[in-house]
């Protein structure tokens, strides 16, 4: 019998809410200008990221002080992400990039063809996995009943997506997450879901039944 595949918005959430938040927002609107110098858009990556960080930190510890220890730990994430990883990968990218491509003017289309799969993709996928890592099964245990079995497999499935679908996945989910709770409020059919997103779905559904 093939599995049901059906939006549980509170899993949902609970799995992706502050790396959908901080990636969506970092895309939408880290670089106003059309064109620019490659170090300029990385170091706008930067410090918008390091921009973030104290507020991710309050947060964080918020959710810590209320006994939420799922979105705690989703909040610690980004903090890796968007304090480290993200910084650090942009370090890597100015130590070996050469003077002449560094000041190369370029789109943020084209920078983000670029530079996206190295430093945004690379770091939103580590902390999408490590959701799934270690103390998972406790902070799941309101997801599913076998919470050990579902984060083992969710790990196992993510293992066969890319750092950029894993991105592309998150960037989905945030289009549709208010779209379909908005259609649930009002009594209509969930919109169409992008092909990420009905992945998303499909991995939940499997690991549930787990």
């Amino acid at each position: 019998m093939p599995l049901r595949v059906s939006p549980n918005f509170s899993s949902m959430k609970l799995i992706l809410n502050i790396f959908l938040i901080a990636l969506l927002s970092h895309l939408s609107s880290a670089h106003a200008e059309a064109y620019a110098s490659v170090d300029s858009f990385l170091r706008g990556i930067s410090s918008e990221a390091q921009a973030r960080c104290p507020n991710l930190r309050k947060l964080s510890e918020r959710f810590e002080v209320e006994g939420k220890a799922a979105e705690a730990e989703s909040t610690r994430q980004a903090v890796k992400n968007m304090c480290e990883c993200m910084p650090a990968q942009v370090q890597v990218a100015f130590s070996t990039l050469p003077p002449s491509e560094l000041n190369s003017k370029v789109s943020e289309t084209n920078f983000l063809k670029r530079f996206k799969p190295q430093i945004i993709d690379k770091c939103a996928a580590e902390q999408f996995k490590a959701t799934f890592s270690d103390g998972c099964p406790e902070r799941m245990a309101k997801i599913s009943s076998n919470s050990k079995g579902y984060c083992t497999c969710w790990t196992r499935e993510l293992e066969e997506l890319s750092d950029t679908d894993i991105a592309d996945m998150g960037i989905a989910a945030a289009d549709y997450i208010p779209r379909a709770a908005e259609a649930k409020k009002k009594g209509l059919p969930s919109p169409e879901q992008a092909p990420l997103m009905k992945r998303f779905f499909a991995i939940d559904a499997l690991c549930k039944s787990k």
